[in-house]
């Protein structure tokens, strides 16, 4: 298999989307989590959510959490990048933390990845998400045996 970058539109059930290791971003100032790690937690009987409420987990700029999903998944790990204050969230720094999770993707040597980033983002700007994130992962794996999914949205 070489290097394949799917758009997924949506999934309306995590449990059923195949992928070795899902990838979703966390912050601080969002307990319960959202977004993908949102049903992630409550899929997981809101382990998430408990360990942030605990202070285990932050969602803090940069912090990684690798989390080994249950038979429920046809996935196997997720992978929780924490991205800080939500409200700090731009457009002109998400390159970097894009960056920061294609940097963990390729150490952890997966075949197959699913990225769902927080809709705020490219809500402002579609068009540049999507080119930003295609030319990133061609140029860190264009030669590489990994499929990406980038998933837009969920149901």
């Amino acid at each position: 298999m070489n290097y394949e970058f799917i758009k997924v539109d949506h999934i309306e059930y995590i449990e059923n989307h195949e992928t070795d290791l899902f990838v979703t971003c966390i912050f601080e100032d969002e307990q319960p989590p959202k977004g993908l790690a949102g049903k992630i937690d409550w899929r997981l009987g809101s382990m998430i959510s408990k360990q942030m409420k605990s202070g285990i987990i932050s969602g803090k700029s940069h912090e990684k959490i690798l989390i080994a999903l249950n038979p429920k998944f046809k996935a196997q790990r997720a992978l929780l990048i924490g991205f800080g204050d939500s409200k700090k969230l731009s457009f002109s720094n998400i390159k970097k933390l894009v960056e920061e999770i294609l940097d963990n993707v390729e150490r952890i040597q997966t075949e197959s990845v699913s990225l769902h980033l927080p809709i705020q983002i490219y809500k402002s700007a579609p068009d540049q998400m999507e080119e930003l994130l295609i030319t990133l992962c061609t140029q860190r794996f264009h030669r590489k045996p990994i499929r990406i999914h980038w998933i837009h949205t969920l149901d």
